[in-house]
């Protein structure tokens, strides 16, 4: 009975434990996600056979959230496509000097969604974009916000990240690590 006991404290703490992974993985995202995780407390193989279910779950999770320095474009644009440092290098950047909410004035190279918008060919319909990150973190911005801040863009980070840089805008709207972005 002792050993029964003892099995089923350890399946709860491993339960609890690949919760707690799943959900930081999560975390910053507007996107739900529900994960279930079952716990037999009968033997170690089942703990063990829940922890590696639950670790798979995260792996599946972060591998559908996409690459860092490759944006998946879709939405109300004429062709869904995939843009890369070498897309953006290839269209026309700029570098323009900025002034970040939080770390003041930067200097960015990128291109500017007034551009991106003409090369994604983005429907007169559209009404707002939104940016995905590599985290999970998601914004949406109104075009009419882009078509009023000529200098944002997407920018490329010595990184190889790609992120948006959004003058005049709340700090949210500043998403680093774009991995995607869906014109609405």
């Amino acid at each position: 009975m002792k050993q029964r006991n003892h099995l089923l404290i350890v399946g709860v703490v491993m339960a609890l434990l690949a919760l707690c992974v799943v959900l930081a993985a999560g975390c910053g995202s507007e996107a739900e996600t529900t994960t279930t995780v079952a716990v037999e407390t009968t033997t170690t193989e089942a703990v063990e056979t829940t922890t590696t279910e639950a670790a798979t779950s995260t792996t599946q999770a972060e591998a559908s959230l996409g690459a860092s320095g490759t944006i998946a474009v879709k939405g109300m644009v004429e062709t869904p496509m995939e843009l890369t440092v070498d897309s953006l290098k290839a269209m026309t950047p700029v570098t323009i000097t900025a002034t970040h909410p939080k770390q003041g004035d930067q200097e960015y190279t990128g291109v500017r969604f007034s551009d991106l918008a003409t090369a994604l060919k983005v429907q007169d319909a559209a009404t707002t974009v939104t940016l995905g990150a590599a985290d999970g973190f998601m914004a949406e911005v109104s075009m009419d916000e882009l078509a009023a801040s000529p200098d944002a863009m997407i920018a490329i980070g010595d990184d190889g990240k790609l992120n948006a840089v959004m003058p005049g805008m709340t700090g949210k709207a500043w998403v680093r690590d774009v991995i995607s972005m869906d014109f609405k």
